[in-house]
């Protein structure tokens, strides 16, 4: 009883909005067809799930919570990480994934978003952009949410964050610590740009590869440089 009434509750909380009112303990229980108990009883297994937020007290009640992204994303990375998974593997992954959203957004048909990607590019056309690690990180991040929406795809957005997180995390280095590199970054994110906004999805994944060699280049320098200081030491 508990599992079906678990089921129903959380179908009703995903089809409504993010934050709505279920309802008290007593219309809960009259809607579902259940007693307390089991009302008590499903309710934890959807705070577990971080689908439901139980507010006590003479004015509380029940209301729905959507999935977080960033508690989604954190998860599967603890148990990407817990299963060892290495920093080249990931790289792997988040070379193929990148190239299928990059088609994705070039293909895209939603004009608003193409809108805003069309912004973000006329940053990318700033030198300036590119002067430090630093700043190239966070237009980096801008760049790829603009994807995103373009590409439209939670399933692979949520996939490319959670690898993006374990590649940033067990880098072995900068990767791109010159300023030729990150200039080539720049351009390179550049002519990815025009070629979404020219729909042209098949040299927008020529684009992505050519950039997935050029980083597996320069990780392939860093490790070999990192293995002649082991040896020195």
């Amino acid at each position: 009883m508990t599992r079906i009434a678990a089921d129903k509750l959380r179908k009703m909380i995903l089809e409504g909005e993010n934050g709505a009112y279920l309802g008290s303990q007593d219309d809960l229980v009259r809607m579902l067809g259940i007693g307390r108990v089991t009302l008590h009883q499903t309710a934890r297994i959807l705070e577990e799930e971080r689908l439901l937020r139980v507010r006590r007290g003479p004015n509380g009640g029940y209301y729905g919570t959507h999935p977080d992204e960033a508690g989604v994303e954190k998860a599967v990375a603890l148990y990407l990480r817990a299963n060892k998974a290495d920093f080249h593997s990931v790289f792997e992954i988040v070379t193929a994934l990148s190239v299928e959203v990059y088609r994705m957004a070039a293909l895209s048909q939603d004009e608003s978003a193409r809108s805003e990607f069309r912004a973000v590019c006329e940053q990318l056309a700033e030198p300036q952009v590119g002067a430090d690690s630093e700043r190239l990180l966070r237009m980096e991040n801008t760049y790829l949410d603009a994807i995103y929406k373009l590409a439209a795809n939670p399933l692979g957005e949520l996939m490319l964050r959670v690898a993006y997180r374990i590649f940033n995390e067990t880098a072995p280095g900068n990767i791109l610590p010159r300023s030729e590199d990150r200039e080539y970054w720049r351009q390179t994110r550049q002519k990815m740009a025009q070629a979404i906004l020219d729909r042209d999805a098949d040299y927008v994944q020529i684009i992505g590869r050519r950039f997935g060699d050029y980083i597996r280049d320069r990780l392939s320098a860093i490790r070999a440089a990192s293995d002649v200081f082991a040896r020195d030491t």
